[in-house]
This record gives C-alpha cells, structure tokens and sequence, in this order.
C-alpha cells in the first residue's frame, strides 16, 4: 500500500488545487503535510524551483508516489530535473 494524506486529492479543481500526474492535487494541504508554503510548491510545481531531495520525498510520500514517479511527473518528457546554477 502507497502513503498519502487525506485531503491531498481533491475530486475537483479549486484556488488550492493544481493538475499534477492527472489529478487535482491540493497545495495546501501538501504544503501542511511537508512544511513548506503553498507558493514554494507552487514554483516546485510550475518547474521554477527545485525542491531539496528532502523536500521531494516529502512531497512524493504526501502524494502516494515514490520520489522516481515524482521526478517523472514533474519533467515528463525526459524524468530529469535539472538545477540551473
């Protein structure tokens, strides 16, 4: 069985959801589960800002995914993340 949090999931889009891997993920309740704020998940989310390996695996366990599948979902086409210096 997967991890995840309630409420993480919504069965709709609203002003705290984003689309992520096909489904209405809400950014609050990660950012309340991770410890981080909605707007830094945002950016994670949007690919402006790259999440500490930390931050990622709490991210993917808050989603049910493994940290690979997480990767995958937040760079489709190649599953690499790549920091920019």
């Amino acid at each position: 069985m997967r991890a995840g949090y309630s409420g993480v999931i919504e069965t709709a889009p609203n002003t705290q959801t984003r689309v992520f891997a096909g489904k209405s993920v809400n950014l609050s309740a990660i950012a309340r589960n991770v410890g981080c704020s909605p707007s830094h998940l945002s950016r994670v989310f949007s690919g402006s800002a790259y999440p500490s390996l930390a931050t990622g695996r709490a991210i993917a366990y808050s989603l049910g995914m493994t940290v690979d599948e997480f990767v995958v979902h937040l760079d489709p086409v190649s599953g690499n993340v790549v920091a920019t210096a």
